[in-house]
């Protein structure tokens, strides 16, 4: 597991052992060398950025704000959310 990139941090699994070992010095560094590092390889090694896209359907209660609209990974994102009114009332 040498190199490898948590979960949450590549939706797409793209896997590239070059690729990984510049995310993770760029994530551990301070240095913004490390992220234009990651950054020209990657603009070599893809045409594109892929990003997946997902077709769901969300319902949210009426008195929770902060629901919408989702974010552009269609994660959810709870810590920006919020009763309108206080929940029963």
């Amino acid at each position: 597991m040498e190199d490898q990139v948590e979960p949450e941090l590549d939706p797409g699994s793209y896997d590239d052992r070059r690729a990984n070992a510049l995310i993770a010095a760029s994530l551990a560094s301070a240095r913004s060398t490390q992220l234009y590092n990651y950054e020209n390889y990657l603009a070599k090694q893809l045409h594109v950025i892929w990003q997946p896209e997902s077709v769901a359907i969300f319902e949210v209660a009426k008195d929770l704000g902060g629901a919408s609209p989702i974010n552009t990974l269609g994660t959810l994102t709870p810590e920006y959310w919020y009763w309108k009114t206080a929940p029963g009332s």
